[in-house]
């Protein structure tokens, strides 16, 4: 956060608490905040206030900014694995794309950045075999085969 954040944080907080903001308190506040933005300071201290009747303090406002940043994660985290999940499960229901007017030959061959018309070597432990097919990169079904890493 910017200086002018770090006011605007601490102004919010003097609107419950009524502390003083001056430049001495500004000035301790900034490097406490720098790493954390005003959205998630704002946040934080509405969150607080709604809760507590004692004053913020920056262990308090970085505390409940780490933990709604775990919580973020941990969701992200559950939805990247349901979308995995879905995508092993399309895979296993429909070995082939679907799409009439494709002729992806996923059952083949889904590693790696597949380019349409070419021959493409995969490796499958120590063997490697090379498998020509038609891959359609605009069909939105073929997506569901492509491994996380190429379609990130």
């Amino acid at each position: 956060m910017n200086r002018q954040d770090v006011v605007k944080t601490l102004m919010l907080m003097a609107v419950y608490d009524r502390r003083d903001v001056d430049e001495s308190t500004v000035g301790a506040w900034i490097p406490m905040l720098s790493d954390i933005t005003f959205d998630e300071a704002r946040d934080a201290v509405l969150d607080w206030y709604a809760d507590n009747r004692d004053w913020m303090m920056p262990a308090d406002l970085r505390r409940h900014v780490a933990d709604t940043r775990k919580d973020i994660a941990e969701q992200q985290r559950r939805q990247h694995e349901l979308e995995q999940a879905e995508k092993a499960r399309r895979r296993e229901a429909d070995p082939t794309c679907g799409n009439p007017e494709c002729q992806c030959s996923h059952d083949q061959c889904w590693h790696g950045r597949l380019k349409e018309g070419e021959e493409h070597t995969v490796s499958f432990g120590n063997l490697n075999r090379v498998h020509a097919f038609t891959f359609h990169p605009t069909c939105p079904e073929c997506e569901k085969w492509l491994p996380e890493e190429v379609t990130a």
